[in-house]
């Protein structure tokens, strides 16, 4: 997960781990009628092929 590009979390086996934790650091946003958390502008969770 990074924010402005920068490194904010450690890198996690799955998309889902990294959301998690940019909850847990206060990075997501809560939609009370979709009742789901999403992520913030700038946050971004970067993916990356196993083994690259």
């Amino acid at each position: 997960m990074t924010v402005f590009g920068q490194p904010r979390g450690e890198w996690r086996p799955l998309p889902q781990l990294a959301f998690d934790d940019a909850i847990a650091l206060g990075l997501a946003s809560y939609d009370d009628e979709r009742r789901e958390h999403y992520l913030a502008v700038p946050v971004e969770i970067e993916k990356r092929e196993i083994g690259r």
